[in-house]
C-alpha cells in the first residue's frame, strides 16, 4: 500500500507542475495587451483570406465539403497543432532566452511536465482564436459531415 500512495503522491507532484507551467505560460503570454488582440486576428485573417480566394476561384465544395467546413477543419488543425506542439516545443527555448533554464536543469520536477504544462497554456491562450473561427465558421454557412464518431 505504500508503493501506491508513494506514486500517487508522485503523480499529483506532477499534475502540480503541469498546472503551474500552465498557468506561468499563460500569463506570460496575456502581459501584453497586443499578444491578446494579435492572436485571434492572425486565423481569422487567414480563414478570410482562404475563402475570399476559393469564392474568387469559383469553389462551392472540396471533396464533398462546402469550402468553410473544409476551412474551419483546417484552422482548427492548425491552431491546435501550433498551440500545443508549437508552445511544447519552443518551451525549453524560451526558457534558455530568459536565463532560467539553469533552474530547470536543476529542479527535480520532469521537465516532460514543464513542456507538457507549456503546451497546455498554449491551449488556453488559443481560446479566443477557436471562437473567432467558430463564428467565422457559423458566420459563412460552414457544414460538417462528420460519418464516424472515430473520426473525431
Amino acid at each position: 500500500m505504500n508503493a501506491i500512495a508513494q506514486q500517487l503522491s508522485e503523480l499529483g507532484e506532477w499534475w502540480q507542475v503541469v498546472g503551474a507551467t500552465s498557468v506561468t505560460s499563460f500569463k506570460r503570454m496575456t502581459a501584453y495587451i497586443i499578444n491578446v488582440i494579435r492572436i485571434p486576428i492572425f486565423p481569422a485573417g487567414m480563414f478570410l483570406t482562404s475563402y475570399v480566394a476559393w469564392n474568387a476561384a469559383g469553389v462551392e465544395t472540396i471533396e464533398g465539403v462546402n469550402v468553410s467546413g473544409f476551412l474551419l477543419a483546417g484552422m482548427i488543425g492548425l491552431i491546435c497543432w501550433s498551440s500545443s506542439v508549437w508552445w511544447s516545443g519552443s518551451a525549453i527555448e524560451n526558457e534558455r532566452y530568459e536565463g532560467t533554464i539553469a533552474g530547470l536543469f536543476l529542479t527535480p520536477p520532469s521537465r516532460v511536465a514543464v513542456v507538457i504544462g507549456h503546451g497546455l497554456g498554449g491551449l488556453l491562450y488559443m481560446v479566443p482564436s477557436f471562437t473567432v473561427i467558430a463564428l467565422l465558421g457559423v458566420i459563412t454557412g460552414a457544414r460538417l459531415n462528420v460519418d464516424s464518431l472515430a473520426a473525431v
